[in-house]
C-alpha cells in the first residue's frame, strides 16, 4: 500500500512539475557586430571583424590565427 500511495504521488507531482521558460532576446543597437556569439560594438568606424581560421604553414602543418579587427 506504501509503494502505491508512493506512485500516485510521484505521478501527480510529476504533472505539476512541467514549467515552462521563456526567454525575451532584444536586436542589437545599430552599428553592433556579431562577433563570436556575442554581439559587439566595433573599435573604430569602419572596423570589420575577421574571424579566426586554420593558416596552412609549410606542407603539413597548420596554425590557428585568433580572429582580429581590421580598419
Amino acid at each position: 500500500m506504501k509503494r502505491l500511495i508512493t506512485a500516485v504521488a510521484i505521478t501527480l507531482s510529476l504533472g505539476s512539475a512541467a514549467c515552462t521558460t521563456t526567454v525575451a532576446v532584444r536586436p542589437p543597437r545599430p552599428g553592433m557586430v556579431l562577433v563570436e556569439g556575442r554581439w559587439v560594438t566595433p573599435p573604430r568606424l569602419g572596423a570589420v571583424w575577421i574571424p579566426g581560421h586554420y593558416e596552412r604553414r609549410g606542407y603539413w602543418h597548420r596554425a590557428w590565427v585568433a580572429g582580429y579587427w581590421r580598419y
